[in-house]
């Protein structure tokens, strides 16, 4: 914030989020429900709502935002904006109230690729006292890898998608139309679909952020308030959240932590510039330059989202909870097409681009011409 201020930034205030930035859909703060820019009747995701909420209205030119586990990927896509999830360890968290603080990384809303751009080169530098910082010799290494050259997309991007079986699964009716048009318009560039990319590890990892003792780390960061005021004054769902927290003891906590490494090499593995040795049955050029997901599976209402809170909210993160799990950077990007609410408002969809750490501004120059594509 420091940085930005020093830039010529003007601090116009702070906004809500879901309660303890626990939710990915902005319905659990005690001030209130912000509502999706395009339709209030809707959702307008979370859990940096309110953030997403004042890019998409133009209070603001963009906002700073925190994202664990697609925090900042799903709002921006609902409110039809663009959320840059940056390199983990590459913006200081120094005085940010944690999460999960091995997962924990501060992003970017912004209406515009070029200004989500601008505030991430004034934002990214080495903190010495943020203790997840990347140390500034690993910075260097990240930042002498070559650009891909994307030039009106004439170069030969390799892309990865999840399984077809998961995408049907997982996405309601308008946003299965949607992406499938956008892969077809995809598959009229210059871009290559890989044909033996493996989605296993990102799916394993998505599925330990809930089902793990990596959710502990919520009871680690909130302690000192809970040891006070205990679980009475949170909001319903967030109680029920963290006291499913509870319980792990240090075994279980390493048997975790050794799982995420297997699922996080393994990942890598899929990537251009990840770990030399190739998987057994993978060519070394069969390996994919981005992975790319619908930003999140739906766009509830607030009455739907009220009704069905913790299951809607674990199927609205089904393409977002592994990103920093697996140490992977990412942007959401709205799409040209759209869906029509049941108000008839026009309403966005955006889909999500992930890549190896350090990829950050090559991610938002293929958003940028991504965004472009008639769909």
């Amino acid at each position: 914030m420091q940085r930005i201020l020093d830039a010529g930034g003007i601090l116009i205030g702070k906004t809500n989020l879901d309660q303890f930035a626990t939710g990915l859909n902005g319905t659990r703060s005690p001030y209130g429900a912000p509502r999706c820019v395009r339709d209030p009747e809707y959702i307008s995701g979370g859990s940096s709502s309110g953030g997403a909420v004042s890019v998409g209205a133009h209070l603001v030119s963009f906002a700073v935002a925190t994202d664990t586990a697609g925090s900042t990927r799903v709002p921006a896509a609902l409110n039809g904006l663009v959320g840059l999830k940056p390199t983990l360890g590459t913006i200081s968290t120094a005085g940010l109230v944690p999460a999960c603080k091995t997962a924990d990384c501060i992003t970017v809303i912004a209406p515009t690729i070029e200004t989500a751009r601008c505030a991430l080169d004034v934002m990214q530098s080495y903190d010495e006292d943020d203790e997840y910082a990347r140390e500034p010799h690993e910075l260097a290494c990240l930042a002498q890898q070559p650009a891909w050259s994307l030039s009106e997309l004439t170069t030969s991007v390799r892309y990865g998608l999840p399984p077809q079986s998961l995408v049907d699964s997982a996405l309601s009716p308008p946003y299965a139309s949607l992406f499938s048009r956008f892969l077809a318009s995809l598959g009229k560039t210059e871009m290559i679909l890989a044909s033996s990319f493996d989605y296993a590890p990102f799916e394993q990892a998505n599925n330990m952020l809930y089902g793990s003792s990596i959710v502990s780390q919520r009871l680690v960061a909130f302690k000192d308030y809970l040891d006070v005021h205990g679980f009475d004054k949170l909001n319903p769902v967030v109680k029920d959240v963290f006291e499913a927290s509870a319980g792990f003891d240090a075994v279980k906590a390493y048997e975790d932590i050794f799982t995420l490494k297997k699922y996080r090499r393994l990942a890598h593995k899929q990537f251009h510039g990840g770990p030399s040795s190739a998987p057994v049955d993978q060519e070394a050029d069969e390996r994919i330059d981005v992975l790319i997901v619908p930003s999140t599976t739906a766009h509830p209402t607030v009455e739907e989202m009220l009704a069905d809170p913790l299951a809607l909210n674990k199927r609205l993160g089904t393409f977002t909870h592994f990103v920093n799990l697996l140490d992977l950077c990412a942007v959401s990007v709205p799409i040209t097409a759209s869906w029509e609410s049941k108000n008839g408002e026009s309403m966005p969809f955006g889909v999500t681009l992930i890549a190896l750490p350090g990829r950050d501004r090559d991610l938002l120059e293929l958003g940028k011409q991504l965004m472009m594509i008639e769909v």
